[in-house]
């Protein structure tokens, strides 16, 4: 029962979390932000779990990341001046 108490509160919790980004952020960058999963999951285990970050790994994260800043604006892209 605890497992099942922990399961539903955690679902509630992250669905209400994410309801709130939606509304004070926009769904771009909320979902631009969500990209950003695998990067953090891969810095946790790296923290916690002492696995290996490789070269392509890290490529990797770097290119998400960049990804996520340039599709959430923390990034301005260049603009032709006609």
């Amino acid at each position: 029962t605890m497992a099942l108490l922990q399961g539903v509160l955690v679902g509630l919790i992250s669905t209400l979390l994410y309801s709130y980004a939606v509304t004070n952020l926009g769904p771009a960058k909320t979902g631009a932000i969500g990209a950003l999963t695998p990067v953090l999951t891969l810095l946790g285990g790296w923290l916690y779990l002492g696995e290996n970050i490789t070269a392509n790994k890290l490529a990797g994260m770097i290119l998400v990341t960049f990804g996520v800043m340039l599709a959430s604006g923390v990034v301005k892209t260049f603009k032709r001046s006609a």
